[in-house]
């Protein structure tokens, strides 16, 4: 099976028999987003759920889980989508009274950073 959180535009495109030109075709008109915008926001959607909902785990084990190939790749792309480093917000995420509140606000960060204005 193939694991699109570890894949560059590249790799997706060899991997569907496209070009790179049709994938960002494909990626622009249907969410709106550049692919490797598409592919990081896929990426800190699965941070951002892995850290808010499972019991305590490093943030390093997060990010590999979520597709970043680094510790540090993670940690930058998550500062320039949410302006906290993960670490502050996993304390956030602990202590939140209403997690599934919380998801959606960040959720939405998200979604605000990488989608295309028209």
């Amino acid at each position: 099976m193939f694991d699109f959180k570890e894949c560059d535009v590249n790799e997706l495109a060899d991997k569907l028999n496209l070009s790179t030109r049709q994938i960002q075709r494909i990626a622009l008109s249907r969410f709106k987003k550049r692919p490797h915008a598409f592919l990081e926001s896929l990426r800190l959607h699965t941070a951002i759920n892995a850290i808010v909902h499972s019991k305590p785990v490093s943030l390093e084990a997060v990010a590999k889980f979520a597709g970043f190939r680094t510790y540090d790749a993670f940690r930058k792309s998550f500062h320039r989508c949410f302006g906290i480093a993960p670490s502050k917000c996993k304390i956030i995420a602990v202590t939140a009274h209403d997690k599934f509140q919380l998801l959606k606000t960040w959720q939405n960060k998200i979604e605000k950073r990488f989608t295309l204005k028209e």
